[in-house]
């Protein structure tokens, strides 16, 4: 799905030995809605807790890795794979935010 509004999202370079990127999957009641994330930077040694309670693993490399789509990740165009998009968009909750490690875009 399009975003051509928005500018496109510039990735922060993981600084931390054992630092990590997670995607915050906003929520959403309809699945047919745009994508909403925003992207974090943690270091595993300091949200051990929170990522281990709360933290789902994705890898999704299967299909056209050039069969790419469009999400809002911090308010800019985060360009991920359609199976990556589609996987967000029906792992969305209704009424919690989700933490998502998705290999393409958190490595």
């Amino acid at each position: 799905m399009a975003i051509p509004d928005q500018k496109p999202y510039k990735y922060l370079p993981i600084v931390e030995p054992d630092g990590i990127r997670l995607i915050v999957l906003k929520t959403s009641t309809d699945k047919a809605t745009p994508v909403h994330c925003s992207i974090v930077h943690t270091a595993l040694r300091h949200a051990r807790e929170e990522i281990y309670k709360h933290y789902t693993a994705l890898s999704y490399v299967w299909g056209d890795a050039n069969d790419t789509t469009f999400v809002s990740g911090d308010g800019h165009r985060l360009q991920v794979t359609k199976n990556l998009e589609c996987a967000l968009r029906h792992l969305r909750d209704a009424k919690r935010i989700l933490h998502v490690w998705a290999d393409g875009v958190c490595i």
